[in-house]
């Protein structure tokens, strides 16, 4: 029995036949094509066809190696393209300039492409999930997210950054982000085996509805205010 995936045999004996025939009639080798063909269809007529994602799934579990180093490496370009950004950023600069220098970070450090579009937005624009017009300016006292991450070897990262334009917190906009940081420091110390993706975000909604409580933006007993899901205005 050999394993293939769904719609092998379509693809084998519809798609790529007539452009296997022409190689072989180019090359003058058609007594070939014949014995290839009677073997696939040998083989097809034996074939179990399933799904290989659950197999794919399991495999991509568990990294080897090399595919650590190139994980991390992806994550290296990215931090750097990100401390670049951060370096450059200005009140007045167009959130576009700093789209093409993350690329050209990236590009200049062997990421070549994107592990998808970054997303670059200054002011009310953070605010926008999978906001991409990325033509804003970014005004003195605004903060400026940046999500953006490069791909090697087929290998992506994913980071998300959120800073002061100017390069200095409002007391206001310090303590909102240290409430997020000090959620995302408690959650990382979780993760160990057993700890599943979903305790991991439940301890974050905890935690951000405390924080949100102690700044005084929600009122009420925590458990409550989970329940009744009045921190989502504020969790993207």
């Amino acid at each position: 029995m050999k394993i293939l995936s769904k719609n092998t045999s379509d693809y084998i004996s519809s798609t790529n036949v007539s452009y296997i025939k022409s190689i072989f009639n180019t090359l003058s080798c058609n007594f070939l094509l014949t014995d290839c063909m009677a073997e696939w269809e040998q083989q097809l007529s034996d074939a179990e066809i399933v799904d290989l994602d659950s197999l794919l799934h399991e495999m991509r579990r568990i990294k080897s190696p090399i595919e650590l180093q190139f994980m991390q490496h992806a994550n290296d370009i990215s931090i750097a393209a990100h401390y670049s950004i951060m370096e450059y950023c200005k009140p007045g600069v167009n959130e576009a300039e700093l789209e093409a220098l993350f690329y050209y970070e990236c590009m200049r450090r062997g990421g070549r492409f994107q592990a998808y579009d970054p997303i670059i937005a200054s002011g009310n624009a953070a605010t926008i999930l999978h906001y991409l017009d990325n033509n804003g300016v970014c005004r003195d006292g605004d903060l400026l997210l940046v999500d953006a991450g490069s791909k090697y070897h087929y290998y992506s990262s994913d980071i998300t950054r959120t800073f002061p334009v100017n390069g200095r917190f409002t007391s206001r906009q310090a303590d909102l982000y240290n409430v997020v940081l000090e959620a995302n420091k408690a959650v990382i110390a979780m993760v160990r085996p057993g700890i599943t993706l979903g305790d991991m975000q439940q301890e974050t909604i905890k935690l951000l509805t405390e924080g949100l409580c102690a700044l005084g933006l929600l009122q009420g007993e925590v458990d409550s205010l989970i329940e009744q899901k009045a921190y989502v205005p504020f969790y993207m």
